[in-house]
């Protein structure tokens, strides 16, 4: 390779290791490629999901060669689904017209070193390998430490007590591959008054390919922050006339200044029910909007006008920033919304630090700006594998479930993430034609450094009476998915004037501290203003495991003042995924209404030399990771450590959960089975038969206290879809073994789980509790959820039900197990499922016998 073609192959991995769609198309094009179809069309977006997957799985950790035919066979089908979309013209041209050669060998290279590592039967992460490489082409030295962190700068005025807290959290973070670019800022003062710096921190690299380090006057992507400068501004405008000479109030409608907008429905709705929600703009986006259009201010004001009235019920209008932009572009008689806001921040010199772009200064140079990110993974697992291929999949999926691309469709911004990812990517923000100023992102693109918005939301720039009339409480959305918690960050309050509010509380006190702002989901970003004083935290790493250090950030100044953050750093566990437990196009509500049930059965081979009942050592949940939730007395250390468990936990969830009760792979394919009843049919228990390798003798001793290996599954198929558990997900269960260990004192129980698949260890969990008291728990499928214990003894032996009471989809579900002893000394496993759950649009009754004969 040449420097060029090295330089363009080092970009290529980094896109793939962060998932970078900008990133790995540009490079993919530097290195020769050529497409015979443009970027924008539905073909080509699944293409580039789908070559996103594919090239990830050639950097993935390597694991043994009998362990992958299993995940191929799911890549196959991946492949083969983003295949189904890749049309061609009428001239018959394919969309890749040409793959270089070195690119090829380069691939077939990796290929072929993978095959030796898994006959050899050996780990080896090749994307640590590999991103070490490249770092070093593109003089990168180091894996991205803050190049200002710990210890402060020495040429730098005496650090206050709050910006050494704050660096040193920053290098702890950092030193967990949290960081990639940061800026914090905070300005104590009253609104309008000059104001002091208690801290003025930047920190981190200027974007994932490149080694510049982040300054004080560098321009951070604000994304879903944007809209906190735009409603300052807009509500200023309103306290003086319009350059038309206007005089304009909350109670205005919208098409007073914005004809086009009564179009389909709203033409009453004023600018203060906008600003609140409730303008109608729930689904704001057609089918046919592309990811062109969609950086288009023109586009986008064209498609806001048009779109039909839908009410945001109890949740946000997703094109909030881009109605306020068009407003304020409007109510200030400018050509673009770039120009409106500069005229809005000229009289505070802000208009080069609060931008859409890298405008020009009058030196003619142009301001440096960062890069949103994903630090790259040292390491592909399996599981981070699944996660991003299901990632890929879903997207795939709600492209083929909408094959009329003429008739034009209103989407939601989830359904607009589903159908164009790349538009619902943060790192969109990245793309050339935005950082240059040619096209805009109204609502999601603006730009800032933390000290200009320390200074903005300080300034006093709407007067005191009416932004105390705007930062009011107004109305609080309903949040009833993890996806929608990360979305506002947390905090679902809105006020008035359409800005966020944050709810703190005084330390050692009673009372409640209210400030208004905006947050990005993304990346964690904040910026809002205090009584005391104003703080912007503006981070640029959009991975989904660093959302939380904005409030890390946070809750560090908050403690300097005196505060303490009113909302967790982490969505309540009870909460499903995603919206209803379901992709947006299967959850459409359903009168129907019916009871469902579905369960599986596990049996477990013996693997105890000697088993006592009543001599067994009780595990403590110190020593394990607890299904329960957090016990008291605990050090910080522990509390951190089981904070990064469960978020790894929760990354794998559904895969943990298939795999839980899998047969070990050489199970035969008639030892899995499933069945579906209706509910007026008998029910006929079902028989599991263990084959003549996996007879043993009846032992002297039946108890259930012992360690267990999973022999056979029956019914497991049938639970999981009820679960809601993609394909992918359950076709992985041949690929698992699960080892029970149930030890007993007395009434307590502690039932501990590992699961094993292609060799590695990949699941440990402990659930505790007495039986016949109520006991608290959680689990991935389902979350979190109540139980409680029973006796259920026979003849002969002990045998244990649990029940477990868990909310999906806003019905109560029954999770039974029951653990019975056999006479061939197998323990039994079943598993019962009852409760109302929708599956797509369609329901099923399926009904399983409590016990195995």
């Amino acid at each position: 390779m040449d420097e060029k073609e090295r330089e363009a192959s080092a970009k290529w991995v980094i896109a793939t290791l962060s998932q970078d769609r900008l990133l790995y198309l540009s490079s993919l094009i530097k290195l020769g490629f050529e497409f015979g179809m443009d970027a924008d069309t539905p073909e080509f977006v699944a293409f580039l999901e789908a070559s996103l997957g594919s090239s990830a799985w050639m950097f993935r950790d390597s694991i043994p060669s009998s362990s992958q035919m299993n995940f191929l066979e799911q890549l196959k089908q991946h492949n083969q689904r983003a295949a189904e979309h890749e049309d061609f013209d009428q001239q018959g041209k394919q969309l890749v017209g040409k793959i270089p050669g070195v690119v090829y060998f380069f691939m077939r290279g990796l290929d072929m070193l993978q095959n030796i590592c898994g006959l050899l039967d050996v780990s080896v992460p090749f994307s640590g390998i590999m991103l070490q490489s490249c770092m070093q082409v593109l003089q990168a030295d180091g894996y991205w430490t803050p190049s200002r962190a710990l210890p402060a700068p020495k040429d730098a005025p005496k650090q206050t007590a709050l910006a050494l807290a704050l660096r040193a959290k920053l290098q702890e973070l950092d030193d967990a591959g949290l960081v990639l670019g940061a800026q914090v800022a905070v300005l104590a003062g009253m609104p309008g008054e000059e104001g002091d710096w208690l801290c003025k921190i930047s920190c981190g690299r200027m974007g994932t390919c490149f080694g510049a380090p982040v300054t004080d006057q560098m321009l951070m992507p604000m994304l879903g922050a944007s809209p906190g400068p735009l409603l300052l501004c807009l509500l200023a405008a309103l306290c003086h006339v319009t350059a038309a000479g206007q005089q304009v109030s909350l109670d205005t409608p919208v098409a007073q200044l914005w004809p086009d907008f009564a179009q389909r429905g709203k033409a009453s709705v004023t600018i203060g029910q906008l600003l609140k929600h409730e303008g109608g703009l729930a689904k704001p986006f057609p089918s046919d909007l592309t990811t062109r259009g969609f950086c288009s201010e023109w586009r986008m004001e064209e498609v806001i006008a048009a779109a039909p009235f839908e009410s945001e019920g109890d949740w946000l209008s997703p094109v909030l920033g881009a109605v306020v932009a068009s407003l304020l572009r409007r109510m200030n008689g400018r050509k673009s919304a770039q120009d409106a806001l500069a005229a809005a921040l000229e009289r505070l010199g802000l208009q080069e630090d609060i931008a859409y772009c890298r405008a020009s200064r009058p030196d003619g140079k142009a301001k440096v700006a960062a890069h949103a990110g994903r630090v790259p993974r040292k390491s592909v697992p399996m599981e981070q594998m699944f996660e991003w291929l299901e990632e890929k999949m879903e997207n795939l999926d709600a492209i083929a479930e909408n094959p009329d691309r003429v008739r034009r469709r209103w989407l939601s911004w989830w359904g607009l993430a589903a159908e164009r990812p790349g538009s619902a990517d943060p790192l969109l923000i990245n793309r050339k034609a935005l950082l240059d100023g040619e096209s805009c992102l109204p609502g999601r693109g603006l730009r800032a450094n933390a000290q200009s918005l320390c200074r903005l939301f300080g300034a006093g720039l709407v007067p005191q009476e009416f932004m105390e009339q705007c930062a009011a409480p107004a109305r609080q959305v309903a949040i009833t998915s993890k996806q929608e918690w990360r979305e506002v960050s947390g905090c679902p309050d809105v006020a008035a004037g359409g800005l966020q509010l944050f709810k703190f509380r005084n330390r050692g006190g009673n009372g409640q501290v209210m400030a208004y702002g905006y947050a990005d989901g993304s990346t964690g970003s904040v910026v809002l203003r205090l009584p005391s004083c104003s703080v912007a935290i503006l981070l640029s790493n959009a991975a989904n495991n660093t959302r939380h250090v904005g409030h890390t950030l946070l809750s560090i100044v908050a403690a300097h003042v005196g505060l303490e953050l009113d909302w967790p750093a982490e969505p309540p566990r009870h909460l499903p995924q995603k919206i209803g437990g379901l992709p947006e196009a299967a959850a459409a509500p359903t009168s129907a209404s019916a009871k469902q049930s579905a369960g599986a059965a596990y049996n477990f081979n013996n693997n105890n030399s000697n088993k006592d009942n009543n001599n067994n050592d009780f595990s403590s949940a110190a020593s394990l990771k607890s299904a329960g939730p957090a016990g008291g007395g605990r050090s910080a250390e522990e509390l951190e450590l089981q904070r990064k468990l469960a978020e790894m936990e929760a990354k794998v969830a559904t895969l943990t959960q298939v795999l839980n009760a899998t047969p070990p792979p050489d199970a035969t394919p008639s030892s899995v089975a499933s069945e579906v009843q209706r509910q007026a049919s008998p029910v006929l228990p079902q028989v599991v038969q263990p084959s003549p390798q996996q007879q043993q003798p009846q032992a002297q001793t039946r108890s259930l206290a012992g360690i267990w290996n999973s022999a056979e599954t029956e019914g497991l198929d049938t639970l999981l879809e009820a679960l809601q558990v993609p394909q992918m997900m359950r076709s992985m269960a041949g690929a698992a073994s699960r080892k029970l260990e149930v030890k007993i004192v007395g009434d307590k129980v502690a039932l501990r789980s590992t699961t094993t698949v292609m060799g590695n260890e990949v699941e440990e969990t402990l659930t505790e509790f007495t039986v016949g008291e109520q006991f608290e728990g959680e689990q991935a499928m389902g979350g979190y959820y109540v139980g409680e214990a029973y006796w259920a003894p026979d003849a002969e032996n002990r045998n244990l039900q649990l029940e477990k009471r868990f909310m999906m989809d806003e019905k109560e579900i029954l999770f039974e197990e029951d653990y019975v002893m056999k006479t061939n000394d197998r323990l039994a496993m079943t598993t019962t499922l009852t409760g109302q759950l929708q599956l797509g649009e369609r329901r099923i009754e399926v009904h399983r016998p409590l016990a195995f004969a």
